[in-house]
């Protein structure tokens, strides 16, 4: 697994009376290393500083073979991100962000501002759910983390639709109804994140 490794700068070789100027040179490495892609500044033997150029990539290591826990958590995960990818593209692009169609909410008063912040939960969405899909398909030792985070979403959905904030004439969208059902899944697929193979 590639790694961004910035270990001192200053070679073990330097005199406590040129600390300022190997400091100098030892920054003037590191940030060329940053300019030229390098992700590692080190010293040789003698103290010389030296550069490598471990980051090839903008992904890191895939990490599924560091996940301990049920592959069921990572199918919950992987069905989430893919129905947040697809309710965030309908928010972004149905010519009513599914406010009207889906959602059965009335648009007389001022459907503009109501679409428009359809649009702009989708962009939410749409990007998370690529992230949690992203997440279950290669990066895996990171599941358990992600589905706690879709379990806090999940659960701030139901409370402020249900209690908190509940719409003025009682009508409750879908979202709302797959929100309680949602926190009960999410965290069944968390629990079995953390349940060990043997």
């Amino acid at each position: 697994m590639r790694a961004v490794r910035i270990l001192s700068a200053v070679p073990e070789s330097c005199a406590p009376e040129s600390l300022r100027e190997c400091h100098a040179e030892g920054l003037l490495h590191f940030y060329r290393s940053i300019h030229e892609g390098a992700a590692s500044v080190t010293h040789d033997a003698g103290g010389a500083i030296k550069t490598g150029k471990d980051m090839k990539s903008l992904w890191p290591a895939r990490s599924n073979a560091a996940y301990g826990g049920l592959i069921v958590a990572s199918w919950v995960l992987g069905i989430y991100g893919a129905l947040r990818i697809l309710t965030g593209s309908v928010h972004m692009f149905w010519d009513d962000g599914g406010a009207g169609r889906i959602a059965g909410l009335n648009l007389d008063a001022d459907p503009m501002t109501l679409i428009a912040v359809f649009a702009w939960a989708g962009a939410t969405q749409l990007v998370w759910g690529c992230a949690t899909l992203g997440v279950a398909l290669w990066y895996r030792s990171l599941v358990a983390p992600a589905l706690l985070l879709a379990l806090v979403e999940q659960s701030l959905i139901a409370i402020n639709a249900w209690v908190l904030k509940p719409v003025a004439d009682g009508h409750h969208p879908p979202a709302t109804y797959v929100a309680l059902a949602g926190v009960w899944i999410l965290a069944l697929g968390l629990l079995s994140a953390f349940w060990r193979k043997r």
